[in-house]
């Protein structure tokens, strides 16, 4: 959950972690949008992965859109249940652009980790230090045009009822 300080107008959260995070991803160039806390919901419920668990809303704590692609970064302390609840995002995510734009966007899952990056493995998401996390974005090979990316943004604010952080860059 995010506050605004009105002295600074400056964003802070009341997650520790969050504010770690957010430090690095501003050092991100112009062309990439922050959102945080977004909170999404499908119209139905849809099959969570080959399981018996059904999902129809999530909530992410960062969403970075830029020319590299889409990221759905989530902050919390490592436990197990961490990296399904963020490939559970990705997947509403996922299921909501694709609706919208009908084409498949560069979409990454991340779990960023300020503690050590445990090694388990887990098919659709990126388990990252926070030192890894700025070059991961930027060297990630899917591309979207200015306009792609507007439209996303745009979107994304319907969406979510969120707006991104402005910075000052």
């Amino acid at each position: 959950m995010g506050l605004k300080n009105k002295k600074k107008g400056v964003f802070k959260s009341e997650n520790i972690t969050e504010n770690v995070v957010l430090r690095d991803l501003n050092e991100l160039p112009p062309s990439y949008y922050i959102f945080n806390d977004v909170y999404l919901q499908l119209s139905r419920p849809v099959r969570y992965r080959k399981s018996e668990e059904y999902i129809k809303t999530c909530r992410i704590d960062f969403v970075v859109i830029g020319p590299t692609g889409l990221f759905i970064i989530c902050t919390k302390d490592w436990n197990e249940s961490l990296l399904k609840e963020v490939d559970m995002a990705g997947l509403i995510f996922y299921i909501k652009t694709v609706n919208l734009f009908h084409s498949k966007l560069p979409i990454y899952n991340v779990a960023v980790m300020l503690t050590k990056v445990q090694k388990t493995k887990y098919a659709y998401v990126h388990h990252l230090s926070l030192k890894q996390l700025y070059w991961f974005i930027l060297r990630r090979e899917g591309r979207l045009s200015k306009k792609k990316i507007k439209r996303i943004v745009r979107r994304l604010v319907r969406m979510s009822k969120k707006k991104f952080i402005k910075r000052d860059n």
